[in-house]
């Protein structure tokens, strides 16, 4: 009778394991996600000014600022908590570098910026940061984005090629940064007294295994924490161009934040993450040089509509294809991808 059983329960067990294997495909195919069902994000290239060098193009558009609400003389941006572990300080002395008389701002009659100047207030739902990198930063990017932000940080040096930029016009009071935050080895003594004189708040950070543009996302996420406020896009001037090495660490940063709207803009390039968590609505004109690289890893299934080079299930890897110096035919370019693609636009082709 044992004997039976135990034939019978051999019998069975092709059919047990046929089922447990049917089960766990099921649970995989579950757990995919089905590209068609993906959330699909729209990216505007209008509103990143990537036509502000074109002449023939108007990207100056009021409806792509956000409108301030109201003045308001308290809290005028949002503080970080006290169990930030950043340092927050008044200006911090660095090895004197001498700056012109032009330079020390001395002559500028702007307002200064400070916690009893009124500021621009910003819906909840329309709060964007700007950072700028230690990079030449053009004054018609600076203009164009200072006032869509509701903070602006510089990172490290950065703060140097905006006060250059400011007194190369003879205002050097026209952009103060909210903060200033990296290690500060490029941050002039002079910069630094002038911005901190005008309400700028310097941050040091000493630690070396980030770099001074991850340490100002690390601010950033420490003004979320303690406002309440989620920045919808964060823009990084001068976040190409300059050294190889660091345009890298600048991109690698898009990555560490797959699920934010970072875009990083230069005079010539925008460039930000095609996540394979979504599928992509480029918004642009007809005739827009763009390209698609896949940095990380292989993408072995991309689909595009609106290239004049189309894409239809074909793999992008380096050293195989890669699509560079595409064109868009239509206003509105449509990606699906398997695997993170970095976008890239030439603005000033």
């Amino acid at each position: 009778m044992e004997k039976q059983e135990e034939e019978t329960q051999q019998q069975k067990q092709p059919q047990i394991q046929h089922q447990q294997q049917q089960q766990q495909q099921q649970q995989q195919q579950q757990q995919q996600p089905d590209k068609h069902n993906k959330e699909t994000i729209t990216w505007d290239v209008a509103e990143y000014g990537g036509y502000l060098f074109d002449k023939k193009f108007k990207a100056h558009n009021p409806q792509n600022h956000q409108m301030p609400l109201q003045y308001h003389h308290s809290q005028s941006t949002p503080h970080i908590p006290s169990s930030s572990p950043s340092t927050l300080s008044t200006p911090i002395k660095k090895p004197h570098t001498s700056l012109s008389d032009d330079e020390s701002g001395g002559s500028s009659t702007s307002t200064p910026h400070s916690g009893n100047t009124p500021r621009k207030q910003f819906s909840f739902d329309d709060h964007c940061a700007l950072i700028l990198a230690n990079q030449k930063l053009p004054k018609k990017l600076v203009d164009y984005f200072w006032d869509k932000c509701s903070v602006k940080i510089c990172a490290d040096g950065g703060a140097n090629r905006l006060y250059s930029l400011g007194t190369k016009i003879n205002q050097s009071s026209r952009w103060i940064p909210d903060y200033i935050k990296g290690d500060l080895d490029s941050l002039h003594e002079g910069v630094s007294d002038f911005f901190s004189k005008k309400g700028s708040t310097i941050v040091l950070d000493s630690n070396q295994d980030t770099s001074d543009l991850q340490k100002c996302f690390e601010l950033i996420i420490d003004l979320e924490k303690g406002s309440g406020i989620k920045y919808r896009k964060i823009f990084i001037l001068g976040g190409l161009g300059g050294s190889f090495s660091h345009e890298f660490a600048n991109v690698n940063t898009l990555f560490d934040h797959p699920d934010r709207k970072i875009i990083l803009a230069s005079k010539d390039n925008l460039a930000w993450l095609l996540s394979s968590t979504y599928n992509h609505n480029i918004i642009c004109r007809s005739e827009t040089k763009c390209s698609l690289i896949p940095l990380s890893s292989k993408a072995s299934e991309v689909t595009t509509s609106g290239l004049k080079w189309n894409l239809v299930k074909q793999s992008l890897n380096f050293g195989e294809l890669i699509s560079t110096s595409n064109v868009s035919l239509e206003n509105k370019v449509c990606i699906e991808a398997s695997n993170p693609l970095i976008f890239i636009v030439d603005i000033n082709p």
